[in-house]
């Protein structure tokens, strides 16, 4: 999905329609992060007037405040399990505004009220391609399910709406993405262990921190097709 941020609101704007959350969008979030050197908190995402995503299908993208320090972490290339407890806050509260590290967006960017409709896009779908195993291919075709590693980041913006073209050995299938989630899979003991890593438990947290770094993220969609 071509997903770019157009500009940022504040959270509680009512004039602006909220979107759903989903991998690509986020993604897209990250990238106007790193491209314009933002920095601050999930605090400041919900109670500041400039903090809050607008993207270019003209509808906006919130998050917990801890959801939103993950997106931050994320932008500078922090993705343990608890880097998001390094945005999450506004650590620096209280503090003089010129002692502070943080940046935000100007002023020119920001949507006092409406979005501006003429940068609104309407087709933002794209389509990719995914070489499968036999085993794979027959999911997608029979039962139109699609799992496999996020090992290459051309699927980084690949969301619900998008084509995907599945092959396999001079077969070939054209589906449309009805859903899409992107997650590293934990069994339930697995699951227990990481809520188990805590700081006053050091070999349960580090176990656990172990546990999560090991996890590849796994992509798992449903498909239609065409």
């Amino acid at each position: 999905m071509k997903y770019k941020v157009i500009g940022w609101t504040w959270y509680d704007n009512e004039l602006i329609e909220e979107m759903d959350h989903s991998d690509s969008a986020t993604e897209a979030v990250i990238e106007d992060i790193r491209a314009n050197g933002y920095l601050f908190s999930g605090m400041h995402h919900q109670d500041y007037p400039r903090c809050a995503p607008v993207l270019n299908n003209g509808k906006m993208l919130t998050f917990t405040q801890r959801g939103f320090g993950g997106v931050m972490a994320k932008a500078y290339g922090k993705t343990s399990r608890m880097s998001y407890a390094e945005y999450a806050f506004d650590w620096h509260f209280g503090d003089e505004d010129s002692k502070t590290p943080y940046v935000f967006p100007k002023e020119e960017r920001v949507f006092e009220g409406e979005v501006d409709k003429s940068l609104i896009e309407t087709d933002l779908s794209e389509s990719f391609e995914y070489e499968a195993t036999k085993e794979e291919y027959e999911n997608a075709v029979n039962n139109g399910t699609l799992e496999f590693i996020y090992k290459n980041e051309k699927y980084r913006f690949m969301d619900t709406g998008d084509t995907i073209l599945v092959k396999c050995q001079g077969q070939e299938c054209l589906f449309e993405i009805t859903s899409l989630a992107r997650y590293k899979k934990f069994t339930e003991d697995e699951q227990i262990e990481l809520i188990m890593g805590s700081p006053l438990n050091p070999d349960a947290e580090k176990k656990a921190d172990e546990l999560y770094e090991s996890k590849p993220e796994t992509i798992e969609m449903k498909l239609k097709k065409i």
